[in-house]
């Protein structure tokens, strides 16, 4: 986590920047640079890291109530 935050907030804060000036999303910036089939091929990737980012998050929020609950950390 402590090696993680850093990094995982300077992505967001370059994401955010490009959103700003470009007016447009990640999805969109794809599509207006590249071939009209390669956002077809970014948005299930974008999908599923979605996916996985919501289950991780799920995950650790249920380690950090056990914790507060004076459980296990693993069922």
């Amino acid at each position: 986590m402590l090696f993680s935050y850093p990094l995982m907030a300077t992505i967001s804060g370059i994401n955010a920047r490009i959103g700003r000036v470009t007016g447009h999303g990640i999805t969109g910036d794809v599509r207006r640079g590249y071939t009209p089939w390669r956002p077809y091929m970014v948005r299930p990737l974008l999908l599923l890291a979605g996916i996985i980012s919501s289950g991780a998050d799920i995950g650790a929020m249920e380690a950090g109530l056990r914790f507060l609950a004076g459980g296990s950390p693993q069922p």
